[in-house]
């Protein structure tokens, strides 16, 4: 599948999340789906492969399931208040129901569109632990521990190595994945 590929475009967290979540049908942002409509308008959707970390579509299903538990709370929140004037209940469906749903949704599109998914990398614990406390990038920003970052980073210098392919990574963390920072770590 990535023979031909000349680029791979990975996508982090930031960059598939859609701004305003009034419908949740769609947990990718509509920036992927604009960027793959122009991949296919200039020939170019079989040298160029968008990519989404797996613990990118983890995270995002679970921030998209943050915000329906949180919508889901207000409605029951109003139900019980006026009660009254409702004949039955809301029925809302259970987090593990609501998960299942987003991920079969997440499949979908990335079936649909040949997005890459990139595993899981294999981790060496030392390592994490010895980045961990010596507060590397991207494992930390502003004093903060961005574990999910540093997974992020390392599935994508797996699979480039492992894939011998370039890529383009995505992302609105300019501290994390700054390139002085990180350009060592990935030709290491």
């Amino acid at each position: 599948m990535v023979d031909n590929v000349e680029l791979l475009i990975v996508f982090d967290t930031n960059n598939v999340f859609c701004k305003n979540e009034e419908s949740f049908e769609n947990i990718f942002s509509h920036n992927v789906e604009d960027l793959l409509k122009f991949l296919k308008k200039y020939g170019l959707i079989d040298k160029v492969k968008l990519c989404f970390p797996q613990g990118v579509i983890d995270e995002r299903i679970a921030q998209v399931s943050e915000k329906i538990v949180n919508k889901t709370n207000k409605l029951i929140e109003i139900q019980e208040k006026v009660s009254s004037f409702i004949e039955g209940a809301v029925k809302v469906k259970s987090l593990g129901e609501q998960r299942t749903l987003l991920r079969k949704s997440a499949d979908t599109f990335i079936e649909k569109n040949k997005v890459i998914v990139l595993g899981f990398p294999k981790l060496d614990l030392g390592v994490v632990v010895s980045e961990a406390f010596g507060k590397e990038p991207p494992f930390w920003n502003d004093g903060k521990q961005e574990f999910k970052d540093m997974v992020i980073w390392a599935s994508i210098q797996e699979y480039c190595k492992e894939n011998k392919k370039s890529c383009l990574l995505l992302s609105a963390n300019k501290k994390e994945f700054n390139k002085g920072l990180l350009e060592v770590n990935f030709k290491g």
